[in-house]
């Protein structure tokens, strides 16, 4: 149960806070980066303890049914996912409530409330909802369910606005600040709200150039224990998002330039190559876990299409398109089936 007691509240323990030591009670808990408590990493044993992984599941398996459903023409998978998301969204007696208060919960602070980087859970919404907008197309909709899960939307996104964990994860210099950005963006547009969508698309274009540095290094992520996961997983997010903001905006961010000491470029074209460049060989800087390497095929398909040069420079590093690895483990931030992104 969450510190809430109510089984509906989404719940989640902070991942790297553990009891202290030096406490008789344990509390507050303490921060060890890197070291995940264990039921807080997704799938994993001890993780159906918690409400993490099973919203994964939702935006995963959701994901996978209303695509076969709809590629393949079988009602059964998209009849599946409907109810997956009336379950999850819109049945009274199960629907989790539109907030995540208790999401990264250090026990002992805070009243053991969530905290602003507990926000980055729910940061996979961007391609549930196409999964619902797939799902819509089909006889299992009703215009109740549209109504419920469209006044879920709005509960939820002004929720992310204005609670006190929004407003310090909007301010976020790091990737914490574009993965609000790419939820809140997909929330956005699903509900309709243009005059939000343009608010947040002008937000992530202030953040740009704060993310990389004249060399291409993302400073912010370099400070942490797993800095080839994060320098990755920035990109990611930025990347997920070009492809909204293209689609329904119109607006390429790989076309934007900023000035660097008088030498204008595209931040994250930079970015993606400064990372790739370090793909042939062993990570040089801290990363105290597994890397998965083959995430860098998200990165260089999807900048390639727009930067000959990073495209000539390392198509010799990173298997074709046609051999790109489909689904990745979801703490990635890789969309699964992202190949057909387009």
């Amino acid at each position: 149960m969450p510190p809430s007691g109510n089984i509906k509240d989404y719940w989640h323990p902070a991942p790297y806070a553990w009891p202290n030591p030096d406490t008789p009670d344990g509390l507050p808990y303490i921060h060890k980066d890197g070291l995940r408590v264990p039921g807080t990493r997704m799938y994993e044993a001890q993780s159906n303890k918690y409400d993490r992984t099973a919203i994964q599941r939702v935006f995963d398996e959701t994901t996978a049914l209303s695509l076969a459903g709809y590629v393949f023409s079988k009602p059964a998978y998209t009849e599946k996912a409907a109810k997956l998301i009336r379950r999850w969204f819109i049945d009274e007696k199960t629907a989790m409530n539109p907030h995540l208060t208790y999401s990264q919960v250090v026990m002992g602070k805070n009243q053991n409330r969530g905290t602003a980087s507990g926000l980055i859970e729910t940061k996979d919404m961007y391609f549930f909802l196409d999964a619902v907008r797939l799902v819509k197309k089909s006889h299992f909709w009703c215009e109740d369910d549209e109504k419920k899960i469209l006044e879920w939307c709005k509960s939820f996104l002004a929720w992310l606005n204005n609670s006190d964990q929004g407003r310090q994860e909007v301010a976020a210099n790091n990737n914490h600040g574009v993965a609000f950005d790419l939820q809140t963006y997909a929330l956005a547009a699903f509900i309709g709200d243009v005059e939000q969508m343009y608010e947040i698309l002008l937000r992530a274009l202030s953040r740009m150039k704060g993310h990389v540095d004249k060399n291409g290094m993302q400073s912010h992520e370099m400070t942490r224990t797993t800095t080839a996961h994060y320098t990755a997983f920035n990109l990611h997010l930025w990347f997920n998002l070009s492809v909204l903001l293209r689609r329904t905006a119109g607006l390429n961010l790989f076309n934007e330039e900023r000035d660097y000491d008088g030498v204008k470029f595209n931040p994250l074209k930079k970015a993606a190559s400064w990372v790739l460049g370090r793909a042939a060989g062993d990570w040089p800087f801290k990363q105290i876990d597994e890397f998965d390497k083959e995430r860098y095929q998200h990165l260089y398909h999807t900048v390639s299409r727009y930067s000959p040069a990073i495209r000539e420079k390392f198509q010799g590093v990173i298997k074709s398109f046609s051999e790109s690895k489909v689904v990745f483990f979801p703490h990635d931030g890789i969309a699964p089936f992202w190949t057909l992104q387009g």
